[in-house]
């Protein structure tokens, strides 16, 4: 398994993992709120929970709490499987280019036995020469990508640092 293979099954792994916590939890929602007094002075801050829904009461510590003057959600777990979507997508659309490209080279071996008379409306050697050029560009590029979410879980003991995006050139 070459290098890159290893970061994409590592960013695989932990993309397994966090949909299996945000699926778990459910829609709930955490959040640091900020409870005022009827004269608008601050009470206190604290983290809370709530089922999600616009009509649930937030609950700290077993207690509900009165509405709060301020919300600042600090785990969703729609939206962290909406990452995870995201993030699988440049995987796929990584391994597709990966694909596209060894056809491409398959093609061009195969072409190099054919002459333009031979094979009308084969693409020359020429044209599957630049298109490999930017499929190889492209891949590049989205593994730039996949070395920055990956990154994210750089204090994992699976990660290994030369996959920091700073260790290389994007």
């Amino acid at each position: 398994m070459s290098d890159d293979e290893e970061l994409a099954a590592f960013l695989a792994a932990r993309l397994d993992e966090k949909e299996a916590t945000a699926s778990h939890v459910g829609p709930a929602h955490v959040a640091w709120l900020t409870l005022c007094g009827s004269d608008g002075q601050l009470l206190y801050t604290t983290v809370a929970a709530t089922s999600g829904d616009s009509e649930d009461v937030w609950v700290a510590g077993g207690k509900v709490l009165p509405e709060p003057a301020f919300v600042r959600v600090v785990y969703d777990p729609e939206r962290a499987l909406r990452e995870v979507a995201a993030d699988r997508t440049l995987l796929r659309e990584r391994e597709r280019l990966a694909h596209r490209r060894e056809a491409l080279a398959a093609n061009r071996r195969a072409s190099e036995r054919w002459t333009p008379h031979t094979a009308p409306g084969y693409p020359s050697a020429y044209d599957m020469q630049r298109e490999g050029f930017a499929l190889e560009a492209l891949e590049h590029f989205l593994f730039g990508l996949i070395r920055v979410r990956a990154a994210a879980w750089s204090d994992h003991p699976g990660y290994r640092q030369h996959w920091s995006p700073h260790a290389s050139i994007l």
